[in-house]
């Protein structure tokens, strides 16, 4: 399981094959390394080097975080068995490869947000308009890579991002009026969003890709190597391709978060328009149980979103290895 240090002042040491974390009110959590899948702080904490290094022999990842981005992982002398599958994936972003498979998350992103939409409304509501323009986009998204020749990877990932662009519209327009009218925003709002709605998307959003990019990360893939966004330094341009399928699950729970907590928009910004830290630890909680907790089906299988996360970074990461050198040489696009 994920541990998550979210108390200043919290003291993390080691015995006996326990991790021990000790708060300032003297709280104290004992729980057995072999439990530990990896340590996440996000607050002032002091960790004892038997500690870092138990988790480091454990294989269980330390990552240092903020509120709003991953401040540092991590090194161990482990991380050099992981440059084979690096050389591959430059190669594979590179290569007429992957553009399958961005193909194959945009169709999955599409498709998830219009079974949330029939799910969310109610029987005998008329599904038919936005569930026919739905699955046509898909069909137009299978259609694309034929239509474009595919030497030309700019017009490929051009036509996707608009086919994208087109589907993204059709599902708020839709995904809104959900809303209770006291909350319900007019339009999409990205950057600088002025209503409770969009600030609560992107928020959550925001969560979506830290949890993704350590996935990335502890898969051995480097999440600053992407496909169809375009790599800038800074910018984790492989989680912007991957969070797409997993969208819906931010939209879902902003959704029932509204339908729970039912009051009138400004009472969930504060002055400058941001959320207040009640309603962001509300959200954020409720979000991360989400991830962490609940077990949904996917691909036929059970599990936690996390855990469906994970287990497409490490698929993910088989499927560059899988080709040879020539394989992806010959298939470079640029």
């Amino acid at each position: 399981m994920h541990i998550y240090v979210t108390n200043p002042g919290t003291q993390i040491s080691f015995s006996k094959g326990v991790l021990i974390c000790e708060t300032e009110e003297e709280e104290k959590k004992e729980i057995p390394l072999l439990h530990i899948t990896a340590l996440h702080i996000t607050a002032n904490a002091r960790i004892s080097t038997k500690a870092v290094v138990a988790l480091i022999e454990a294989g269980a990842p330390l990552f240092i975080e903020s509120s709003v981005a991953i401040e540092a992982i991590l090194w161990t002398p482990s991380y050099s068995s992981i440059s084979t599958i690096r050389k591959k994936q430059n190669l594979f972003c590179l290569s007429n490869l992957s553009l399958g498979y961005v193909l194959k998350l945009i169709e999955e992103k599409i498709s998830n947000r219009a079974k949330l939409l029939c799910i969310k409304y109610k029987k005998g509501d008329d599904l038919s308009v936005f569930t026919e323009a739905f699955y046509l986009q898909i069909k137009q998204l299978k259609n694309s890579l034929q239509l474009v020749n595919p030497h030309k990877p700019a017009l490929v990932f051009q036509k996707i991002r608009t086919l994208e662009a087109q589907a993204s519209k059709l599902f708020f327009k839709y995904y809104f009026l959900l809303f209770n009218k006291k909350v319900k925003p007019k339009k999409r709002e990205y950057k600088k969003a002025t209503d409770a709605v969009n600030i609560c998307l992107n928020y959550c959003y925001g969560i979506l890709y830290r949890q993704i990019t350590k996935c990335l990360i502890i898969a051995g893939l480097d999440p600053f190597c992407g496909i169809m966004h375009t790599d800038r330094h800074g910018k984790t341009s492989l989680t912007y391709d991957l969070i797409e399928p997993y969208r819906v699950w931010a939209e879902h729970i902003v959704l029932l978060f509204f339908k729970k907590e039912k009051t009138k928009t400004h009472a969930f910004l504060d002055e400058k328009g941001r959320l207040t830290k009640k309603y962001k630890k509300k959200l954020t909680t409720f979000f991360l149980d989400y991830l962490h907790k609940k077990k949904i089906l996917r691909n036929r299988k059970k599990r936690s979103p996390m855990t469906h996360i994970q287990l497409d970074c490490y698929q993910l990461a088989t499927h560059i290895k899988s080709f040879t050198y020539e394989e992806l040489l010959n298939n470079i696009r640029y």
